[in-house]
């Protein structure tokens, strides 16, 4: 178990990190300074909260095939290697987290970036070059426009994997910016826009629907950061849901306690989740539940 600083106390720990070196450089003789400078460092880091890490083993496990899984019906003793489909080692073996790491984002390697680039159109244009973005296998569906996606993908990693640039070169280019209105004619061709001819007309997400509204009412606070926050929710819909709804209205308060002032008006993407009670703003408009990863969510325009 490590402790880590949260992102409020990190700027200070760098703070009094750069005042021990430059009181070591400058005056190496003022062995109090430094010393007090030590122990204020030790005790912000005792007093960030304990997290669970993982680390290699110094003597690695054997690992076996499992006779139909079962536990105790080792079949050959197996090694970690790389899916043989796909390219070998990168710069290394891939025998560890890092040189697995290595090996995903290398320039040889043919999915991470393409499936990456693939996500983040989904997102802008309602369905990805690839309209199967949980499957990039055989039984997936195969691009509409493949020489788009290598492009894509690598200008990604020319681009050191910035996502904001990324964006910002999908929604400046002339295929996003087209008007989606359609005719008659682009409707008989192609009903679906997967040859892109029209910009994209999608339902927004429960997120940006909620986003939205605050900012155009001019109530968006825009702070990036910082803690959960807890916006309106009907009230007892967390004990009626937990079955404690003959509590008294005091006592299911405590259940959630709404925030007060900007906290109400923070974007949607730092509401406070709990998984079995999920904001209802957010899952009337089709808000994954967060049970599971969800690649590609659905859409519905019936009103709950």
């Amino acid at each position: 178990m490590l402790r880590y600083p949260n992102v409020l106390q990190q700027p200070r720990l760098a703070g009094l990190n750069r005042q021990l070196l430059a009181s070591q450089m400058l005056d190496p003789a003022d062995a109090e300074r430094t010393a007090a400078l030590r122990q204020q460092i030790k005790q912000l880091r005792a007093s960030a909260p304990a997290v669970m890490v993982m680390r290699e083993r110094d003597q690695r496990r054997a690992a076996f095939v499992l006779t139909r899984g079962a536990y105790d019906r080792r079949a050959e003793q197996v090694a970690p290697r790389t899916p043989t489909v796909l390219p070998g080692t990168v710069n290394g073996p891939v025998n560890n987290r890092l040189g697995f790491a290595r090996w995903l984002t290398s320039a040889e390697h043919p999915l991470l970036a393409r499936v990456i680039v693939n996500q983040y159109w989904q997102n802008h244009f309602g369905s990805g070059l690839v309209r199967t973005p949980e499957n990039f296998g055989a039984q997936g569906e195969p691009p509409t426009h493949p020489l788009l996606l290598d492009w894509l993908a690598s200008e990604f990693m020319r681009l050191q994997w910035d996502v904001k640039a990324l964006h910002r070169r999908i929604v400046s280019s002339a295929t996003y910016q087209q008007s989606s209105l359609s005719t008659a004619e682009l409707q008989q061709r192609d009903p679906q826009n997967r040859l892109l001819a029209r910009g994209p007309r999608f339902r927004l997400s429960g997120f940006a629907i909620r986003d939205q509204a605050l900012a155009a009412s001019g109530l968006l606070v825009e702070v990036i950061g910082g803690p959960s926050v807890r916006p309106y929710q009907p009230q007892g819909m967390w004990a009626e849901i937990s079955g404690d709804q003959k509590l008294s209205p005091k006592v299911q308060t405590t259940f959630y306690k709404q925030d007060q002032g900007p906290a109400l008006y923070r974007r949607s993407v730092y509401t406070f989740w709990k998984r079995s009670v999920p904001p209802p703003s957010l899952s009337t408009f089709d808000a994954p539940n967060r049970e599971a990863c969800a690649v590609r969510r659905s859409t519905t325009n019936t009103p709950l």
